[in-house]
Protein backbone atom coordinates (compact mmCIF):
# COMPACT_ATOMS: atom_id res chain seq x y z
CA UNK A 1 0.00 0.00 0.00
CA UNK A 2 2.85 2.41 0.71
CA UNK A 3 3.58 2.76 -3.01
CA UNK A 4 -0.04 3.74 -3.63
CA UNK A 5 0.05 6.19 -0.72
CA UNK A 6 3.23 7.74 -2.13
CA UNK A 7 1.61 8.14 -5.53
CA UNK A 8 -1.38 9.83 -3.91
CA UNK A 9 0.84 12.20 -1.93
CA UNK A 10 2.94 13.09 -4.97
CA UNK A 11 -0.16 13.74 -7.09
CA UNK A 12 -1.57 16.03 -4.40
CA UNK A 13 1.77 17.84 -4.17
CA UNK A 14 1.70 18.54 -7.93
CA UNK A 15 -1.84 19.91 -7.69
CA UNK A 16 -0.89 21.99 -4.64
CA UNK A 17 2.07 23.38 -6.53
CA UNK A 18 -0.14 24.55 -9.36
CA UNK A 19 -2.31 26.45 -6.90
CA UNK A 20 0.70 27.85 -5.07
CA UNK A 21 2.43 29.08 -8.21
CA UNK A 22 -0.75 30.60 -9.63
CA UNK A 23 -1.53 32.66 -6.54
CA UNK A 24 2.14 33.53 -5.97
CA UNK A 25 2.25 35.48 -9.24
CA UNK A 26 -1.26 36.97 -9.04
CA UNK A 27 -2.81 37.81 -5.65
CA UNK A 28 -0.96 36.60 -2.57
CA UNK A 29 -2.50 39.00 -0.03
CA UNK A 30 -2.57 37.63 3.50
CA UNK A 31 -4.71 37.97 6.59
CA UNK A 32 -3.56 37.32 10.14
CA UNK A 33 -4.93 34.56 12.34
CA UNK A 34 -5.54 34.65 16.08
CA UNK A 35 -2.11 33.09 16.75
CA UNK A 36 -0.46 36.07 14.97
CA UNK A 37 0.56 34.08 11.88
CA UNK A 38 -0.52 34.93 8.33
CA UNK A 39 -2.69 32.91 5.96
CA UNK A 40 -3.22 33.36 2.22
CA UNK A 41 -5.82 32.12 -0.23
CA UNK A 42 -3.28 29.50 -1.35
CA UNK A 43 -2.98 28.04 2.17
CA UNK A 44 -6.75 27.61 2.39
CA UNK A 45 -7.26 26.30 -1.15
CA UNK A 46 -4.49 23.72 -0.84
CA UNK A 47 -5.62 22.55 2.60
CA UNK A 48 -9.17 22.15 1.22
CA UNK A 49 -7.79 20.19 -1.75
CA UNK A 50 -6.01 17.71 0.54
CA UNK A 51 -9.08 17.18 2.74
CA UNK A 52 -11.37 16.74 -0.26
CA UNK A 53 -9.14 14.28 -2.11
CA UNK A 54 -7.98 12.20 0.87
CA UNK A 55 -11.58 11.93 2.10
CA UNK A 56 -12.64 10.76 -1.36
CA UNK A 57 -9.82 8.25 -1.91
CA UNK A 58 -9.39 6.99 1.67
CA UNK A 59 -12.67 7.76 3.48
CA UNK A 60 -11.52 6.15 6.75
CA UNK A 61 -8.34 8.20 7.03
CA UNK A 62 -7.96 11.35 9.12
CA UNK A 63 -6.34 14.60 7.97
CA UNK A 64 -4.46 16.93 10.29
CA UNK A 65 -3.89 20.23 8.50
CA UNK A 66 -2.65 23.63 9.53
CA UNK A 67 -5.75 25.44 8.27
CA UNK A 68 -8.39 22.70 8.68
CA UNK A 69 -8.60 19.05 9.65
CA UNK A 70 -10.87 16.04 9.11
CA UNK A 71 -11.06 13.71 12.09
CA UNK A 72 -12.19 10.09 12.27
CA UNK A 73 -12.43 8.58 15.74
CA UNK A 74 -9.98 5.70 16.10
CA UNK A 75 -8.28 6.30 12.72
CA UNK A 76 -4.71 5.02 12.71
CA UNK A 77 -3.92 6.54 9.28
CA UNK A 78 -3.39 10.29 9.65
CA UNK A 79 -2.30 12.54 6.78
CA UNK A 80 -0.45 15.54 8.22
CA UNK A 81 -0.43 18.54 5.89
CA UNK A 82 1.14 21.96 5.78
CA UNK A 83 -0.35 23.53 2.64
CA UNK A 84 2.33 26.21 2.45
CA UNK A 85 5.10 26.13 5.00
CA UNK A 86 6.69 29.54 4.80
CA UNK A 87 3.59 31.70 4.40
CA UNK A 88 5.44 34.85 5.47
CA UNK A 89 8.03 34.71 2.66
CA UNK A 90 5.33 33.47 0.26
CA UNK A 91 3.14 36.49 1.01
CA UNK A 92 6.13 38.78 0.52
CA UNK A 93 7.02 37.31 -2.85
CA UNK A 94 10.09 35.44 -1.56
CA UNK A 95 10.33 31.89 -2.98
CA UNK A 96 11.31 30.00 0.18
CA UNK A 97 8.17 28.00 0.91
CA UNK A 98 7.00 24.44 0.28
CA UNK A 99 4.03 22.08 0.41
CA UNK A 100 4.37 19.25 2.93
CA UNK A 101 2.37 16.03 3.38
CA UNK A 102 3.22 13.08 5.58
CA UNK A 103 1.30 9.88 6.28
CA UNK A 104 1.55 8.68 9.86
CA UNK A 105 0.28 5.14 10.54
CA UNK A 106 -0.10 4.10 14.17
CA UNK A 107 2.34 6.84 15.17
CA UNK A 108 5.02 5.94 12.58
CA UNK A 109 5.68 8.18 9.58
CA UNK A 110 5.51 5.91 6.53
CA UNK A 111 5.36 8.43 3.65
CA UNK A 112 6.83 11.90 3.32
CA UNK A 113 6.44 14.28 0.38
CA UNK A 114 7.53 17.91 0.24
CA UNK A 115 7.32 20.04 -2.88
CA UNK A 116 9.34 23.18 -3.49
CA UNK A 117 6.96 24.32 -6.21
CA UNK A 118 8.96 27.47 -6.89
CA UNK A 119 11.90 25.43 -8.18
CA UNK A 120 9.91 22.30 -9.18
CA UNK A 121 11.79 20.12 -6.69
CA UNK A 122 9.75 17.12 -5.53
CA UNK A 123 11.12 15.46 -2.39
CA UNK A 124 9.83 11.97 -1.61
CA UNK A 125 10.52 9.30 0.98
CA UNK A 126 9.06 5.91 1.84
CA UNK A 127 10.11 4.31 5.11
CA UNK A 128 13.09 2.02 4.54
CA UNK A 129 13.50 2.92 0.86
CA UNK A 130 15.54 6.13 0.85
CA UNK A 131 14.82 9.76 0.07
CA UNK A 132 14.86 11.42 -3.32
CA UNK A 133 14.60 14.79 -5.04
CA UNK A 134 13.12 14.53 -8.53
CA UNK A 135 14.11 10.87 -8.49
CA UNK A 136 17.74 11.44 -7.48
CA UNK A 137 18.95 10.03 -4.12
CA UNK A 138 19.42 12.53 -1.30
CA UNK A 139 22.30 12.54 1.18
CA UNK A 140 21.95 14.68 4.28
CA UNK A 141 24.78 16.84 5.60
CA UNK A 142 27.79 14.56 6.25
CA UNK A 143 30.17 16.87 8.17
CA UNK A 144 31.30 16.22 11.74
CA UNK A 145 31.98 19.79 12.88
CA UNK A 146 29.87 22.94 13.10
CA UNK A 147 32.74 25.14 11.99
CA UNK A 148 32.21 26.66 8.53
CA UNK A 149 28.55 25.55 8.44
CA UNK A 150 25.16 27.24 8.32
CA UNK A 151 22.34 26.49 10.77
CA UNK A 152 18.73 27.57 10.35
CA UNK A 153 16.90 28.60 13.53
CA UNK A 154 13.12 28.95 13.67
CA UNK A 155 10.80 30.20 16.40
CA UNK A 156 13.51 30.78 19.01
CA UNK A 157 12.15 34.15 20.09
CA UNK A 158 8.40 33.61 19.67
CA UNK A 159 6.57 33.41 22.99
CA UNK A 160 3.77 31.36 21.42
CA UNK A 161 5.82 28.17 21.68
CA UNK A 162 5.78 26.62 25.19
CA UNK A 163 9.09 24.77 24.76
CA UNK A 164 11.86 26.24 26.92
CA UNK A 165 13.97 29.31 26.12
CA UNK A 166 16.71 29.21 23.50
CA UNK A 167 17.47 32.90 22.98
CA UNK A 168 21.15 32.31 23.72
CA UNK A 169 21.49 29.53 21.12
CA UNK A 170 22.47 31.75 18.15
CA UNK A 171 25.41 33.15 20.14
CA UNK A 172 26.50 29.62 21.04
CA UNK A 173 26.26 28.49 17.43
CA UNK A 174 28.35 31.46 16.30
CA UNK A 175 30.90 30.59 18.98
CA UNK A 176 31.25 27.14 17.43
CA UNK A 177 31.66 28.59 13.93
CA UNK A 178 28.17 28.05 12.49
CA UNK A 179 26.54 31.00 10.74
CA UNK A 180 22.85 31.68 11.41
CA UNK A 181 20.06 31.62 8.83
CA UNK A 182 16.28 31.98 9.18
CA UNK A 183 14.24 31.27 6.06
CA UNK A 184 10.90 31.35 7.94
CA UNK A 185 10.04 27.82 6.81
CA UNK A 186 10.96 24.73 8.80
CA UNK A 187 10.19 22.51 5.81
CA UNK A 188 12.27 24.51 3.33
CA UNK A 189 15.20 24.61 5.76
CA UNK A 190 14.87 20.90 6.46
CA UNK A 191 15.02 20.14 2.75
CA UNK A 192 18.30 22.06 2.58
CA UNK A 193 19.60 19.75 5.31
CA UNK A 194 18.45 16.73 3.29
CA UNK A 195 20.37 18.12 0.32
CA UNK A 196 23.51 18.46 2.43
CA UNK A 197 23.56 22.25 2.15
CA UNK A 198 22.68 23.13 5.75
CA UNK A 199 24.20 21.38 8.74
CA UNK A 200 20.95 21.59 10.65
CA UNK A 201 17.70 23.29 11.52
CA UNK A 202 16.55 23.89 15.10
CA UNK A 203 13.07 25.00 16.12
CA UNK A 204 11.03 25.43 19.29
CA UNK A 205 7.91 24.93 17.17
CA UNK A 206 5.26 22.47 18.31
CA UNK A 207 3.20 21.98 15.15
CA UNK A 208 3.32 18.44 13.68
CA UNK A 209 2.61 19.61 10.11
CA UNK A 210 5.94 21.47 10.11
CA UNK A 211 7.84 18.21 10.60
CA UNK A 212 5.81 15.14 9.56
CA UNK A 213 7.06 14.79 5.96
CA UNK A 214 10.48 16.27 6.64
CA UNK A 215 11.04 13.83 9.52
CA UNK A 216 11.03 10.86 7.17
CA UNK A 217 12.82 12.59 4.29
CA UNK A 218 15.73 13.58 6.53
CA UNK A 219 16.06 10.19 8.20
CA UNK A 220 15.87 8.33 4.88
CA UNK A 221 18.60 10.67 3.58
CA UNK A 222 20.85 9.58 6.46
CA UNK A 223 20.21 12.50 8.81
CA UNK A 224 18.64 12.76 12.26
CA UNK A 225 15.37 14.21 13.54
CA UNK A 226 14.64 14.47 17.27
CA UNK A 227 13.04 16.75 19.80
CA UNK A 228 15.19 19.27 21.66
CA UNK A 229 16.28 16.60 24.14
CA UNK A 230 17.30 14.06 21.51
CA UNK A 231 14.16 11.91 21.67
CA UNK A 232 12.41 10.57 18.53
CA UNK A 233 9.36 12.51 17.34
CA UNK A 234 5.82 11.24 16.97
CA UNK A 235 4.31 13.45 14.27
CA UNK A 236 0.56 12.90 14.63
CA UNK A 237 0.22 15.44 17.47
CA UNK A 238 2.06 18.39 19.03
CA UNK A 239 5.85 18.04 19.14
CA UNK A 240 8.29 19.38 21.76
CA UNK A 241 10.54 21.28 19.36
CA UNK A 242 12.80 19.72 16.76
CA UNK A 243 16.42 19.25 15.79
CA UNK A 244 16.96 18.32 12.13
CA UNK A 245 20.58 17.72 11.18
CA UNK A 246 23.31 15.58 9.75
CA UNK A 247 24.18 12.60 11.94
CA UNK A 248 27.75 13.77 12.48
CA UNK A 249 26.72 17.00 14.22
CA UNK A 250 23.73 15.80 16.20
CA UNK A 251 25.60 15.57 19.51
CA UNK A 252 27.11 19.02 18.98
CA UNK A 253 23.66 20.54 18.46
CA UNK A 254 22.09 18.76 21.44
CA UNK A 255 24.96 19.86 23.68
CA UNK A 256 24.56 23.49 22.61
CA UNK A 257 20.79 23.32 23.16
CA UNK A 258 21.34 21.92 26.65
CA UNK A 259 23.82 24.74 27.34
CA UNK A 260 21.30 27.31 26.07
CA UNK A 261 18.56 25.90 28.31
CA UNK A 262 20.94 26.18 31.27
CA UNK A 263 22.09 29.74 30.57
Amino acid sequence: MNKLYLETATSLARQAGEIGRSIFVTARESTWKSDNTPVTAADIAINDLVIREISRIYPGHAILGEEASQTHEGADHIWVCDPIDGTIPYALGIPTSAFSLGLVIAGVTEIGVAYDFHADRMYTAERGKGAFCNGQPLTAFTGTSLRATVTDVEGLWWSGFPVGELTELPNLLEREGSKILKVCSMVYAGLLVARGELAGMISRGDKPWDVAAMDLIIREAGGCVTDLKGNPLRCDGPIPGSVVCGAGVQDAYLNLIDEAFSS
